[in-house]
């Protein structure tokens, strides 16, 4: 009785690491697939936010007094629905002034509209902007980046282009880091829970052979 007790605590651990280990990979292949249909869409929303502003918008915003408050609220309600029928989190753009770069629209968010607490996003400075906006102005190709700031934590690209002067902008759009992690730990669970039923149900056949 303490052989088969030894033997058949060795299987369940066994069993357990074997579980673990295929719910990780299963969580990390999820979440490579998820980021890669993530940053399909974002490069759609950004090209598609440019177009929703007009390609000749960010020529006309050209200095601090160039967008009406009034204008900026009208883009940030357009792109907050449009950010909303694709479900991603924030579309936006950003400009370089001389040796500064600088929000040109943003959309609003779910609660500064609930709370009619939106301020205009034209010709704002964003502090805790990523190192990938710079990049993508300066080598003029996509980057994608996550990082945190005041709004959440985000995977964002960010696509870049070029008034008629030749002054850099880049378009950018962010979805919920928060938002892809459930949803692969959930395809995790259930990978999980479908292999530990199938185990479960191998079971009495497991210890006929092995009684």
């Amino acid at each position: 009785m303490r052989i088969n007790f030894k033997f058949w605590l060795l299987i369940f651990t066994l069993y357990i690491v074997a579980i673990g280990a295929f719910g990780y990979l299963q969580y990390q292949d999820k979440q490579a697939e998820l980021l890669a249909e993530i940053d399909q869409k974002l490069l759609a929303a950004a090209q598609a936010t440019r177009a929703i502003i007009g390609s000749d918008f960010h020529d006309r915003a050209d200095g601090p007094d160039a967008i009406s408050q009034s204008q900026d609220y009208q883009l940030a309600i357009k792109l907050y629905q449009f950010a909303q029928s694709i479900d991603v989190a924030y579309v936006y753009s950003l400009k370089q002034f001389d040796d500064k770069v600088l929000f040109v629209v943003s959309s609003a968010s779910d609660q500064e509209l609930q709370l009619e607490t939106y301020e205009p996003a034209y010709y704002t400075s964003y502090p805790e902007m990523d190192d990938a906006v710079l990049e993508a102005m300066s080598s003029g190709t996509a980057q994608t980046a996550e990082y945190h700031d005041r709004w959440g934590h985000f995977r964002s690209v960010f696509l870049p282009f070029k008034t008629q002067d030749g002054t850099p902008y880049v378009i950018g759009a962010d979805v919920s880091l928060e938002d892809i992690h459930a949803v692969a730990l959930k395809s995790m669970a259930y990978s999980v829970l479908m292999t530990a039923l199938l185990v479960l149900l191998l079971w009495p056949l497991f210890w006929l052979l092995f009684k």
